[in-house]
């Protein structure tokens, strides 16, 4: 695609945004960092978020105006959706692997859900001009950057503080180089362990996912080259700070889509030389401050090597090994309905053994891969049912499927509320409110001489 092909697209003029619509749009982006908050054991904050959005634009929306790309993409999700369904109740009455029918009522329940809400808050979003969605959502993960980055620091301080702060788990909260490779003395614990930031979300990972999706968002969104700003840079040194190898490859992802996408606009994009020389020096000091510098070496850097080199660690072995392995293997079992949605782990207990490392993949895990999960639950058809979804993406919004779609290879977050969240994100980046305005054609002026 050229690289002006969608900035040719001017931006119609904003209007004033509703009262409501403005409290929904924020509420949207708010879910993103506090999905792991439960208000009960089955409601989580972002669900509701959701559901609020849902019922808040139900009566004020035309789903028959939705966008060409969404339409597509959700069409294919719904018959993603049927497929499970058939699938499930074929497996209730039969199956060559073990099946859980209270497993597959819940995932599918979710899938309902997620597909219903997501199409209403699509076509609200669509309604928007995405200036706004873009500034409530650069302001949200600004915000949580902040405080991932204070709570980091006050874990640096003082190591006491991290019970106080909630980050209770250290196995997650810390890297641990030598376990990460296979020590597990007790000394491994307490030798090369250091900090990562997590802000609200359950595990530095998520960090660096959610966040490195949210700055893609910002940054390829627009139909004209944004202006980078403190917000962004807030937001990339969270995914720093966060030291997952996933949040690092969404970073780099959309850093060389945008450098390509805005190539021809860099003038646009960059901000005054001398915020982007503060920037830089800032950059480059949090580098130097130990823990930093230490904990990019070992958690970034050998673990980097070890993928070219074969010496990979165990938590990017069963990403890459491991979760793969698994899916194969249930779906060679059942490569056309699949085990049953939500029924990864239960399938998993019987075929362990023909893993090569079966100690990699914990007891309930559902994987690590989008498309390997739902290979193995629904089947070929319904993995390319899927891709279809991510084609209508990729052949209208192709830089930020780029993103997109390494993010399916970095989290399992397919019934979880902000997969749903970023797709209609990313399915409306560029809206403006009503019609696209096209671009004025000047008519070419004829010399009276060449006339004559």
């Amino acid at each position: 695609m050229p690289a002006g092909a969608e900035t040719s697209d001017r931006e119609a003029p904003s209007e004033p945004l509703a009262r409501r619509d403005r409290a929904v749009l924020w509420l949207l982006a708010a879910a993103i960092p506090l999905v792991h908050w439960r208000l009960l054991p089955n409601l989580g904050a972002a669900d509701l978020a959701l559901a609020v959005a849902a019922l808040a634009w139900a009566r004020r929306t035309d789903l028959r105006r939705l966008p060409t790309v969404s339409a597509v993409c959700l069409a294919s999700v719904g018959a993603l959706w049927l497929w499970a369904l058939i699938g499930g109740v074929w497996r209730a009455f039969g199956s060559p692997l073990p099946f859980s029918l209270p497993e597959f009522s819940r995932s599918f329940l979710k899938l309902s859900f997620y597909l219903v809400v997501a199409t209403v808050v699509t076509a609200g979003l669509a309604r928007i001009d995405g200036r706004e969605v873009r500034r409530a959502v650069a302001a949200v993960l600004a915000a949580h950057a902040v405080l991932a980055l204070l709570l980091y620091a006050a874990m640096v301080v003082d190591p006491g503080a991290r019970e106080a702060l909630g980050a209770d788990r250290p196995a997650i909260d810390n890297y641990h180089h030598l376990r990460w490779f296979g020590d597990s003395s007790p000394d491994s614990v307490e030798s090369l362990s250091f900090p990562r930031a997590r802000g609200l979300l359950r595990e530095p990972a998520r960090l660096g996912i959610f966040h490195g999706l949210g700055l893609g968002f910002l940054l390829l969104g627009p139909r004209r080259p944004p202006r980078l700003g403190w917000s962004h840079l807030l937001i990339a040194v969270s995914v720093v700070l966060s030291f997952s190898l996933s949040g690092y490859a969404l970073l780099a992802a959309g850093a060389v889509l945008t450098a390509w996408r805005w190539r021809r606009h860099l003038g646009d994009l960059l901000p005054p030389r001398r915020h982007l020389a503060a920037g830089l020096a800032a950059v480059a000091a949090l580098l130097l401050v130990p823990p930093v510098g230490p904990t990019l070496y070992h958690a970034i850097g050998e673990r980097a090597a070890g993928l070219v080199t074969g010496r990979a660690d165990a938590s990017t072995r069963a990403r890459l090994d491991a979760g793969l392995q698994a899916a194969v293997a249930i779906a060679a079992r059942a490569p056309v309905i699949g085990a049953g949605l939500g029924n990864f782990d239960v399938a998993l207990e019987a075929l362990r053994h023909r893993l090569s490392r079966p100690a990699l993949i914990p007891p309930g895990s559902q994987g690590w891969n989008v498309l390997a999960y739902l290979a193995a639950t629904t089947g070929i058809p319904g993995l390319l049912l899927f891709v279809a979804a991510v084609a209508a993406l990729l052949r209208h919004r192709p830089y930020l499927a780029g993103v997109w779609i390494v993010s399916l290879f970095a989290w399992v977050g397919f019934l979880t509320a902000p997969f749903w969240i970023f797709l209609s994100l990313y399915l409306t980046a560029g809206a403006v409110g009503r019609e696209e305005v096209v671009p004025e054609v000047v008519p070419e002026v004829v010399p009276e001489a060449a006339a004559a």
